[in-house]
């Protein structure tokens, strides 16, 4: 039983999701028969030489999507060897572990917490190449594991988060539902309204009495330009200043990146006080960002908010204390992942697509304004 187990230690997969998948994978082969008693957690650990806890969290899960039936005093046992169950894979871009990943961190929680309710499973592939050519992605080892996990049929569905362009030409070869949830409008199903963002925060300001507004990297992100250029136009009110730096550079989230942006931000910030001309509002449309201009902000000891009013783009669910007051804009991630639900039933059943991507709307965060 469950003799063919074998772990990669050198797997990004985590331990207890790889006995999950190898597992599921003998068990919707037809390999043990409905009714067979496993043998004890202590058994299996000792058998695969991992920890015992990764054999009972294993188990555990497997026992949620109603494979497993686990009878106190008397063991576990096989329930079903052709389960009807949704596994999907979720490929994240980026090492989840890093300080900029928390969206991509957010939308995974968020994710399996609304999967969960539906009986569905899922199974993270983070590292995952993004925007690269056939040859560099055919020879990334995550890419290589979830090709392997559909072939063998341990997932049969996906979603895509911030990916871009990486699967676009191997979609129809896959075979399986998707989603996709990007911030670029060619390449996603569901995507943040930034359009409302740069609507709902320059109003906010202007409703304040406060028109001379900078704005930090919102430049490159579709839709925002828009709605801040509509929103002037409409109020006739001066455009806002935008500095040519933006926080783009900065999702590397590498050392050398957050130096540049401080370095940048700080000049900023000195010709602001030196000419007298500190903006009344800094929309920063970038969360992340938002940690290294807050602590310029500190450093040249800018009043905040008598001085300077600080809105920021937010995750909801992230609580970043930046050490000074900043209005939080929040995009609601549980919404964005009940979409991606109703969107894979759709897709499941063979639906008609919908015009995509559908937009999520943000609002202040509440205790806030």
């Amino acid at each position: 039983m469950f003799d063919n187990i074998k772990i990669d230690r050198n797997s990004t997969v985590l331990v207890a999701e790889q006995i999950e998948q190898l597992m599921l994978l003998q068990i919707k082969k037809g390999l043990i028969k409905p009714g067979t008693k496993l043998a004890s957690t202590k058994d299996l650990a000792s058998k695969w030489n991992v920890n015992p806890l990764s054999v009972q969290k294993a188990m555990k899960n497997l026992t949620k999507l109603g494979l497993l039936d686990r009878r106190a005093k008397h063991g576990t046992f096989l329930r079903s060897c052709t389960p009807n169950v949704v596994n999907i894979a979720l490929l994240c871009h980026g090492d989840l572990s890093a300080d900029f990943t928390s969206y991509n961190r957010l939308i995974v929680a968020s994710m399996r917490k609304v999967f969960l309710k539906q009986n569905w499973h899922s199974f993270i592939y983070d590292r995952f190449p993004n925007d690269l050519d056939d040859k560099s992605i055919d020879e990334a080892f995550v890419y290589k594991q979830f090709i392997k996990d559909v072939s063998n049929g341990i997932v049969n569905s996906y979603v895509e988060i911030s990916l871009g362009e990486s699967l676009n030409e191997k979609r129809d070869k896959l075979g399986i539902p998707f989603v996709r949830i990007s911030q670029m409008p060619a390449y996603t199903d569901i995507m943040f309204d930034y359009k409302k963002l740069a609507i709902d925060t320059i109003r906010h300001s202007i409703e304040l009495g406060r028109k001379q507004i900078c704005i930090i990297g919102g430049v490159s992100i579709p839709g925002f330009m828009n709605g801040f250029n509509e929103v002037v136009e409409k109020l006739n009110i001066p455009a806002p200043e935008i500095p040519i730096m933006t926080a783009n550079n900065f999702m590397s989230s590498t050392a050398h990146a957050e130096n540049e942006l401080f370095n940048k931000f700080t000049e900023l910030v000195k010709k602001w006080v030196a000419e007298d001309n500190i903006p009344e509002t800094l929309i920063v449309a970038d969360d992340m960002a938002m940690k290294i201009i807050a602590l310029v902000l500190l450093k040249e000891q800018i009043p905040v908010p008598e001085k300077m009013l600080v809105i920021s783009q937010a995750n909801e669910g992230i609580d970043i204390f930046y050490g000074l007051p900043v209005l939080k804009y929040e995009f609601p991630s549980l919404a964005m992942s009940n979409m991606a639900v109703n969107i894979l039933k759709a897709r499941m059943q063979g639906k008609k697509d919908s015009n995509y991507p559908i937009m999520v709307e943000g609002h202040f965060q509440k205790s806030a304004v």
